[in-house]
């Protein structure tokens, strides 16, 4: 998929979903703020907010997307909560689901089933 396709559907999600609608509003009731604030503050105050606002509101944002793209099952094939670890070395080996618990044992009788010996030389006392 080009980027130019995937940002082209991303806007069109957002716009669906009411991203932008949410923005305006959210940029008019600052700009009301701003304007009921004395002159010698507004100054420092817009500063504030427009370096703060991206992050702040960014973060709401991308949350209402994973939600979203959650609910469409579309999240499901690119999240990193679904994919598999890339060393092996802190798994535990698996077990076949065919064989029983007890056939990978390490005892000397694990080739036999519990409490029963094949040719007398496994003690039920062991």
């Amino acid at each position: 998929m080009s980027v130019s396709t995937m940002l082209r559907w991303d806007g069109r999600l957002q716009f669906r979903y009411g991203f932008y609608a949410v923005y305006a509003v959210v940029t008019v009731l600052f700009g009301l703020g701003l304007s009921g604030l004395p002159a010698s503050v507004r100054t420092d105050t817009l500063v504030m907010v427009l370096f703060a606002d991206p992050g702040f509101l960014g973060f709401y944002f991308v949350g209402a997307l994973v939600l979203f793209e959650k609910n469409e099952g579309s999240s499901t094939r690119s999240s990193p909560r679904h994919s598999r670890p890339t060393s092996t070395s802190s798994r535990k080996p698996s077990r076949s689901r065919s064989s029983p618990r007890w056939a990978h044992s390490s005892s000397p009788c694990s080739s036999t089933a519990p409490g029963s010996s094949p040719s007398g030389s496994c003690s039920a006392s062991a």
